[in-house]
């Protein structure tokens, strides 16, 4: 049995033939490329080299080239195993470098045990058999010629079975950088080349957003310029090139190998709908000088494909960073019409800054139009002991001079820029922007974001910048109008209380004898209601409906509101329908007409012989019941022309009494728990 050695770049390749040559006997040692398999060949001795051709660092060629510059291993028998080139190119390649087979991957393992075993009795210095005409036999050139023809038809059909293949997988890939590794792998592949070198042009700039490399142990290198070299003038060729050259510096095409040299080049710019978006080099043709017009066509189409397989991938990463911008304003929308707490709406929006603008910090600065500063509102990401003191004078520096122009001013790369506002907030920014909050016509501050790093500041981003500064200056107005409204409505109250209180006071100048009584009655009716358990809404209604209790006294003439005497049963019937005459005059007003219970309803009796409309038991509103108990307290305990006042005992003993009849039992049980009194509950 034989020592072979297995060089191949694809573990999957190299554990199949380690497994298969195994079972059969063989001892086998595997290499990932030819570098790693010279260097496992100082210790172990094969009979059979099995080598794929593509491979990083150093190819199958180069490879089989080293070998035979040995005189010890010069009589190594080889076999070239591969996926990647046309049989015929296979095979000059194979007779360039003293390989004596060649099969195509995959092969069935009969044909490459066939294979192995033929070429361990095969003397190492043995060319691949050629086949020799010695006279013009036409049925034998015709044989060779369809011969010929059958294997390129073959190949072709190998080729658009890869093509087809590639492009299923393109379609598949989801990340702009996997697929664009992935193309320049599969170029070089297909064709043969020594390195593949692909960019994608970064927009507006003069400069590949990224460039790969394969075949070098660097697959990424970082943004080179265009200023200059072979690839600045591939990239702006805007066509396809095939060229040779005499040794040209690897560095010149973007390969970080210093001692590569570059003899011929195949470049192909990636084009979509009509723009070129990226390049594609493939660099130094295995086995031949240069590149041939079919690659060239092979190359064209994976490009193509690729291109339109990055299209893809752009329009759907668009699609869902538009999805997640939508996202945010709505998240910005919840809490403008969620909360009238403007704090809690502005960390609202620096979140999303922050999340969907990919930046470490975010502020947010309200224009002060006393003091002419932009002051610090809300912060995310930044040192707040420095943030939240800091000042900015509006039209100076970038903040003030965004909020004064209107317009997002910044930058994305402190490097490259002449404004000296890199230093904010004890830090320095390697990017920072402004954009200006405005409302209906009004500047109200300044949105800021800041970056540790350079950023990639798109169109689109900074369109999202200015969406999300919108939403801020929406949700500042609305809660500045807000502010205003509830300012506004506290002076309406205030002056709507001053109005009634100014009807009272009138109403108790007419009646001197009950002067003092609407204020007490007020007092203690909202102590009581506010024992009973209601809200303080209602308990607002209560003290309004308290102090318009009497309001439609107004109605009842001078003659019997103030006689002294007691008044005749016509007179009685008058007097009766000042309740009316209080609901008739405040129903219209919508601001009082929730206070309407008391006026109303604080003469009709538990037992329903009340009036004006003879309501009973819980039919008459709670207001109204918890008020009649506090009525008759102050107007017993108060002297009237027609009587002295009552001891409070007594007062206290006659409202028991008419608990169950006239007032309701709790109302009156929840009277006598008010702390001032709680003395009277027992009689004392």
């Amino acid at each position: 049995m034989a020592n072979v050695l297995v060089v191949d770049d694809r573990g999957v390749d190299r554990l199949f033939l380690q497994t298969l040559l195994g079972y059969s006997g063989h001892h086998v040692e595997t290499a990932g490329d030819g570098d790693e398999a010279l260097r496992l060949m100082a210790d172990f001795k094969p009979d059979l080299v099995i080598t794929d051709i593509v491979m990083p660092t150093m190819d199958g060629l180069e490879f089989v080239n080293h070998l035979r510059s040995r005189a010890e291993l010069a009589s190594v028998a080889v076999m070239f195993y591969t996926a990647s080139f046309l049989l015929s190119e296979a095979e000059r390649l194979a007779a360039s470098g003293h390989v004596q087979c060649v099969l195509a991957k995959p092969a069935e393992p009969d044909a490459i045990l066939r294979a192995v075993e033929t070429m361990l009795g095969t003397p190492a210095t043995a060319r691949p058999p050629t086949s020799t005409i010695d006279s013009p036999d036409h049925n034998a050139i015709l044989s060779v010629t369809l011969h010929r023809t059958q294997r390129e038809l073959e190949s072709i059909s190998q080729r658009l079975a890869v093509l087809v293949d590639l492009g299923r997988e393109f379609a598949t890939i989801t990340e702009p950088d996997t697929l664009i590794e992935r193309l320049c792998s599969a170029a070089r592949s297909v064709v043969g080349a020594r390195f593949a070198v692909a960019g994608m042009f970064e927009p507006g700039h003069e400069r590949f957003s990224r460039l790969f490399v394969v075949g070098v142990p660097v697959k990424t290198q970082a943004q080179p310029p265009l200023a200059g070299g072979f690839l600045a003038e591939l990239a702006r060729a805007g066509r396809i090139v095939r060229k040779r050259f005499d040794n040209a510096p690897a560095r010149e095409f973007g390969l970080d190998v210093s001692s590569a040299k570059v003899t011929s080049v195949l470049a192909v710019p990636i084009v979509v709908t009509g723009r070129t978006i990226g390049l594609l080099c493939l660099l130094n043709k295995l086995g031949a000088d240069e590149f041939s017009d079919d690659e060239s066509r092979v190359v064209e189409t994976l490009a193509a494909q690729a291109a339109v397989a990055h299209e893809n991938i752009r329009l759907m990463l668009e699609t869902e960073r538009r999805l997640e911008f939508v996202t945010a304003l709505r998240a910005i929308d919840v809490a403008i019409t969620g909360s009238l707490d403007i704090r809690l709406t502005l960390d609202v929006v620096l979140d999303q800054v922050v999340t969907h603008l990919g930046v470490d910090g975010a502020s947010i600065l309200l224009y002060n139009r006393g003091s002419n500063m932009l002051e610090t509102a809300a912060v995310r990401g930044v040192r707040a002991e420095a943030a939240l003191s800091r000042a900015v004078r509006y039209g100076e520096g970038i903040a003030g001079a965004a909020a004064h122009e209107r317009r997002v001013l910044g930058f994305s790369n402190v490097d490259e820029t002449t404004v000296d506002d890199g230093n904010v907030l004890g830090e320095r920014w390697s990017a920072y922007y402004a954009a200006p909050l405005v409302s209906k016509g009004r500047s109200l501050g300044v949105l800021e974001v800041f970056n540790r790093t350079p950023l990639q500041a798109t169109q689109e981003w900074k369109r999202f910048l200015e969406a999300l500064a919108g939403q801020a200056a929406i949700a500042i107005d609305e809660a500045e109008l807000f502010s205003d409204l509830q300012r506004a409505n506290a002076d309406l109250v205030a002056a709507y209380d001053s109005t009634l209180e100014g009807w009272i006071h009138a109403l108790d100048l007419r009646d001197k004898e009950t002067l003092g009584h609407t204020q007490r009655v007020t007092e203690t009716t909202v102590a009581l209601a506010k024992l009973a358990g209601l809200s303080i809404d209602e308990l607002v209604h209560v003290r309004r409906g308290s102090l318009l209790h009497d309001i439609g006294k107004l109605g009842v003439p001078d003659s019997i509101l103030l006689k002294p005497s007691k008044l005749t049963e016509g007179e009685w019937k008058v007097m009766k329908r000042h309740p009316t005459f209080a609901f008739e005059w405040l129903r219209p007003i919508a601001y009082l007409r929730p206070a309407i219970d008391i006026p109303y309803c604080h003469h009709e009796k538990w037992d329903g012989t009340g009036y004006p409309r003879g309501l009973k038991g819980e039919s008459i509103p709670l207001p109204a019941r918890l008020f009649a108990v506090v009525d008759i307290w102050d107007a017993l305990t108060s002297d009237r022309p027609y009587r002295a006042a009552w001891a409070p005992a007594k007062v206290a003993k006659h409202i028991k009494e008419l608990a169950g009849n006239h007032l309701e039992v709790d109302a009156v049980d929840l009277f006598f728990k008010l702390p001032k009194f709680a003395q009277l509950e027992d009689g004392g």
